[in-house]
């Protein structure tokens, strides 16, 4: 999907991405860059990760990115290495009933300690959705 997308733009920029593809009981994920995903789990003590993706990055601050550039600016600078959508990293992930799939753009990553993205979900799950994910306490 990330390398269709790539041969189909048409828009000049560059953008990091995560794809997510889910089969039957199992997730396919395509990741580039530092956006990403995590599984959470339901556990004795409440939602844990089981997963999450790795940053890819060239250095602090460069993250891998799909980029498409006008040919005049490309032809200035011709040793330029564009990242691809061949340069993610891809998942195969198990999942079961009331995991909690979490897709993100970088700004997760920047503001929120992993301990802090699993305290809000402890936290702030709807009880309806609480007990769709099994949570409750029956």
């Amino acid at each position: 999907a990330m390398q269709h997308g790539e041969s189909q733009a048409a828009a000049y920029g560059a953008s990091t991405a995560v794809v997510l593809c889910q089969q039957g009981n199992f997730l396919g994920v395509a990741n580039l860059g530092d956006s990403g995903f995590m599984v959470l789990r339901k556990g004795p003590t409440g939602m844990s990760i089981i997963i999450k993706s790795d940053e890819q990055q060239h250095s602090w601050n460069c993250p891998y990115q799909l980029t498409r550039l006008p040919k005049t600016l490309l032809n200035r600078f011709p040793k330029l290495q564009l990242d691809k959508a061949r340069d993610c990293e891809c998942y195969s992930v198990p999942i079961r009933e009331g995991d909690l799939v979490i897709m993100f753009s970088d700004g997760l990553r920047d503001n929120l300690h992993d301990r802090e993205v699993v305290s809000l979900v402890n936290r702030t799950l709807s009880p309806m959705c609480a007990d769709l994910v099994g949570l409750l306490d029956r």
